[in-house]
């Protein structure tokens, strides 16, 4: 005996007369579009009642889109407080340097640490390398069983510059906001030389010091890079 086939049902009759016309079919879409609103709507309704760390509300904070942190104020000019976290930090500080001075076509090179007072390192230049040591007694060339004076350490150098209590004399002026990307650089330039502060945060980076060659005066940069500051006592 055959199976007697099953007859469709009023819902699936009056489904099947829609699609057959294209006005039935926008009634169809219109239909579903509703359906779905309604459950996104119940959904809602459904998760405002649920505790706040439950999956559903979990998922649903996840999908909005996140707001977006305000850019933290930044100082268009360097300030005192700043200015003397620098100081501070240069005379009283530990830290490892480098320091790459270029006098028209000479240069030199410093890399060394400065730890309690002392400070260590190479002095690199066309005639070779020195091996250093300053303490509160003086500049010595270290060698393999002595230390001897060193009297030209910083031979042909703007002392100005290189002795850091001379150097925060001339920094301590007006100094602009000149870039705020990776590193906060602070300017200020004269007519004849330009000077530089970069910081990472509060974090001292490097000084530029730069003169452009001129009928009156010899070109010149000084660029001292210091890592890994540790103020450890005050003076």
């Amino acid at each position: 005996m055959k199976n007697k086939e099953k007859k469709p049902s009023k819902l699936q009759n009056k489904i099947n007369e829609l699609k057959s016309t294209s006005k039935g079919k926008a009634i169809l879409k219109l239909i579903g579009w509703a359906i779905f609103f309604a459950f996104l709507f119940l959904l809602l309704i459904i998760s405002a009642f649920m505790p706040k760390g439950s999956k559903i509300n979990q998922d649903i904070n996840n999908n909005e889109p996140e707001e977006k942190e305000e850019d933290m104020p930044i100082n268009s000019l360097l300030s005192k407080e700043t200015f003397n976290n620098i100081k501070n930090e240069l005379l009283n500080g530990n830290y490892d340097y480098k320091y790459e001075i270029t006098l028209e076509d000479t240069k030199y090179i410093f890399n060394g640490t400065k730890k309690d007072d002392i400070e260590t390192g190479y002095k690199e230049t066309k005639e070779g390398v020195v091996k250093y040591y300053i303490d509160s007694t003086g500049i010595y060339e270290d060698k393999l069983t002595e230390k001897v004076p060193l009297t030209n350490l910083y031979e042909n150098l703007d002392l100005n510059y290189v002795n850091f209590n001379n150097l925060m004399k001339t920094l301590d002026m007006e100094m602009v906001l000149i870039s705020s990307t990776d590193l906060l650089i602070y300017d200020m330039a004269s007519e004849v030389v330009d000077y530089q502060i970069a910081l990472a945060g509060k974090d001292l980076k490097y000084i530029k010091i730069t003169r452009s060659n001129s009928d009156y005066a010899p070109s010149y940069e000084y660029y001292f890079e210091f890592n890994n500051i540790e103020v450890s006592h005050e003076k």
